[in-house]
């Protein structure tokens, strides 16, 4: 359904989702992520959970499904940076866009260090996925279809402005 947000600008709940997995993924200090994108093309939506150290999080500004893509927006565009810190949420099309973990801080926050005392564990990232969701929700979709965004700029394949 839609609503108002309190700035005036629209937004939209989904009513009926499909939520296909949770997974948990452990980091030590040490741990990288090289540049991917996942498996699930323009279903990859993910909602993306950290828990613990602060990692450093990058993502292309550029749809790139494939490796060979990837390899072409890497040497055309610079990766943005993200620190993701404990308790960030971040949805991602990570179908799409192309992103990778760079590493984490040493020292986890004290509350996460004491629920991973005995690991090498210094955060935690969960991620919720819609794989299998409603077509109309896919990226491409929303892009045709055009949408608002909390500015009510109306967002089309073309570009913000459009």
């Amino acid at each position: 359904g839609e609503g108002e947000g309190a700035g005036g600008g629209a937004f939209c709940f989904l009513r009926e989702y499909a939520l296909r997995s949770v997974l948990g993924l452990g980091y030590r200090a040490s741990d990288d992520m090289a540049w991917h994108t996942d498996m699930a093309g323009e279903e990859g939506w993910l909602c993306s959970i950290s828990l613990g150290a602060t990692a450093r999080f990058e993502y292309l500004p550029a749809a790139a499904p494939s490796a060979r893509r990837r390899c072409v927006v890497q040497n055309e565009q610079p990766p943005v940076k993200v620190d993701l810190e404990c308790g960030d949420v971040l949805l991602l099309q990570g179908g799409l866009l192309p992103h990778r973990i760079v590493g984490c801080t040493r020292e986890p926050p004290p509350f996460f260090a004491g629920i991973s005392a005995g690991t090498a564990l210094c955060r935690v990232n969960i991620q919720v996925r819609l794989w299998g969701h409603d077509p109309s929700l896919s990226l491409g979709s929303l892009l045709e279809d055009g949408f608002q965004d909390e500015r009510s700029e109306r967002i089309s394949a073309e570009g913000p402005g459009s």
